[in-house]
């Protein structure tokens, strides 16, 4: 594949078009989506929190519990981290991928198989599957959508101007924007996307030296008004890639073709674009067949700070910004998507809440004493101080009284403390909560069931799959669209 074609240098007139372009649009996206968001970033928070991070509890319930003389126990025993790794290493071991079908109109057998030989060959160097892909699924089953960045760059190891193209792991979901216009399932409709990253600025300057003055601004994108939400700051420098997918407005002409050796006449259909104008004229002349076609192609912008650095043509026809949707919807004017940590918030903190009562209580009670006549512990008083600490072999006493001679009753240990049965039945009740809100039960996570056929287990575990089967069948629209 030859270079991307670069396109000339603009002039100021056009670059601040870009600019304004990208500024507007990047609002646009922000507005459509701060909520979802903010909220996949907590589902995200909440998914990782263990024991040194209570992103779990509610903050203002965890500092009530937590600060003061006495604090009280904040347990986070993390049980959606296990459904979320269960749904997802199903995915996982599917070994997904591009499937290439010959559907008519020429296509034959040999040639799909080629070229899914080809796109094998691009997953492959791109390590799509263990990187972009599993990276992709896990924000999709945990935030609610995931990103692969698909681009063309040199090919690697060689001394060659020919380019090939990579499957790139997009880690962070909140650096894409995207055109909240989309209305179809897979986002195949985009019009324009970007794709930001913060650099150092000390970074940026060695990636790319000839751009000092750039990014030197003191008030970055000034041509636009309002907040520039931190464009360009003293450390770090924005850098974003926007692609932009324009349409190129042809004709289509049914061309009769005659071949001189059998004389035989054929219509060959042929863009305007590619026609010469004696050969249009023909056509019109002979009243030929025609009709109005859109061919799309994709720009790409390459920005940093308030400036911008690169533009060129790519050859691709939709945006190489692929999303992996989990559940998402459109309410009062504004997105939202969530994965599968959503609906077992309440479920988990219910269980937190019930384990870290259940503990406390039980600590709060004190160590069961012995009951004793004081006659009967008479001279061995140290022994019997330290009966609850120590592990004493033999605790000796006085069975009779010295002065009367009667029998004395041996000490007996009270009730040891007790723990509440609510609040274990709360936690028996959270942990049921959780398997029903994720359709998997004890048996897809592993613990033993009353199955005892195969046949009868991978029924179970098919009727897990089942239950969230729409995030696998999201991901072969994901597919679709990178192939």
């Amino acid at each position: 594949m030859d270079e991307n074609e670069v396109l000339g240098a603009a002039d100021s007139d056009d670059d601040r078009a870009i600019l304004a372009e990208v500024y507007q649009r990047y609002e646009e996206c922000q507005n459509f989506e701060a909520d979802a968001r903010s909220h996949s970033r907590d589902d995200w928070r909440f998914y990782h929190a263990d024991a040194y991070n209570h992103n779990q509890w509610d903050a203002n319930i965890y500092a009530g519990r937590a600060n003061g003389d006495a604090p009280r126990p904040c347990l986070t025993i993390n049980k959606v981290a296990a459904h979320i790794r269960q749904a997802l290493n199903s995915c996982k071991q599917q070994q997904m991928g591009v499937k290439v079908v010959a559907t008519g109109f020429g296509a034959s057998a040999l040639a799909a198989t080629t070229l899914e030989g080809i796109i094998r060959h691009i997953e492959s160097q791109s390590n799509a599957q263990q990187n972009a892909y599993s990276c992709a699924m896990e924000n999709q089953f945990s935030r609610g959508r995931g990103w692969v960045h698909i681009k063309t760059d040199w090919v690697k190891g060689n001394d060659t101007f020919d380019q090939d193209f990579y499957i790139e792991a997009v880690p962070d979901p909140d650096c894409v924007m995207s055109d909240p216009s989309c209305r179809e399932p897979d986002h195949s409709d985009m019009q324009w996307a970007m794709l930001i990253d913060e650099m150092p600025k000390a970074e940026f300057l060695r990636v790319h030296p000839d751009h000092a003055d750039d990014v030197g601004s003191a008030q970055p994108m000034s041509i636009m008004q309002g907040d520039t939400n931190g464009w360009v700051t003293e450390e770090t420098v924005r850098v974003c890639r926007y692609y932009r997918r324009n349409e190129e407005k042809d004709t289509l002409w049914a061309c009769p073709m005659t071949n001189p050796q059998t004389g035989i006449t054929t219509i060959q259909p042929m863009r305007e674009s590619e026609m010469d104008e004696a050969m249009v004229d023909q056509c019109k002349a002979i009243g030929a067949e025609s009709r109005p076609i859109i061919r799309h192609h994709v720009q790409c912008f390459l920005i940093a700070g308030d400036q911008v650095i690169e533009k060129r043509d790519t050859v691709f026809r939709h945006i190489p910004l692929v999303p992996f949707i989990g559940v998402e919807y459109v309410d009062d004017g504004k997105v939202e998507y969530h994965g599968m940590v959503r609906s077992m918030l309440d479920p988990q903190r219910m269980y937190n809440y019930s384990a870290s009562a259940l503990v406390e209580g039980v600590a709060s009670q004190t160590i069961a004493p012995w009951l004793a006549d004081s006659r009967s512990i008479e001279g061995h008083e140290d022994r019997w101080a330290d009966a609850n600490v120590s592990r004493q072999a033999v605790l000796l006493y006085n069975s009779i009284d010295q002065d009367s001679a009667q029998p004395i009753q041996a000490p007996q240990r009270l009730e040891p403390p007790q723990s509440s049965q609510g609040h274990a039945n709360l936690m028996m009740a959270a942990d049921n909560q959780l398997q029903a809100v994720t359709g998997q039960y004890q048996a897809e996570l592993g613990a033993p069931g009353n199955e005892k056929s195969g046949r009868a287990i991978n029924e179970r575990q098919r009727q897990s799959d089942t239950a969230n089967y729409h995030y696998t069948d999201n991901q072969g629209m994901a597919l679709r669209l990178i192939g």
